[in-house]
């Protein structure tokens, strides 16, 4: 039982902790100490990435699989899921 109080004491210090640092107007995110925002950058797609994953979301071209995608393009599975999901957001 003691061990859990420390560890939630611990967990309510580092929340303090972040719920204190400002946040960036033009990113949104928490600025540490150094000025830096905190986080992992956006992913940035080139435009020839953004023309496979194009032509593997075009329902009319059957032939250009997911696995052509992720060679040609260089990015994971779940990472062309995620761009899909957030283009199905914006339609």
């Amino acid at each position: 039982m003691r061990n859990e109080n420390v560890q939630y004491s611990i967990y309510l210090d580092k929340r303090e902790g972040i719920d204190a640092m400002k946040i960036d107007p033009a990113t949104g995110k928490k600025i540490g100490k150094s000025g830096k925002a905190t986080g992992r950058p956006k992913l940035v797609l080139t435009s020839i990435q953004e023309n496979c994953i194009k032509a593997w979301l075009d329902k009319s071209n059957k032939a250009y699989k997911l696995a052509d995608c992720i060679k040609d393009t260089g990015l994971g599975r779940a990472t062309l899921y995620r761009i899909k999901a957030e283009k199905k957001e914006m339609i």
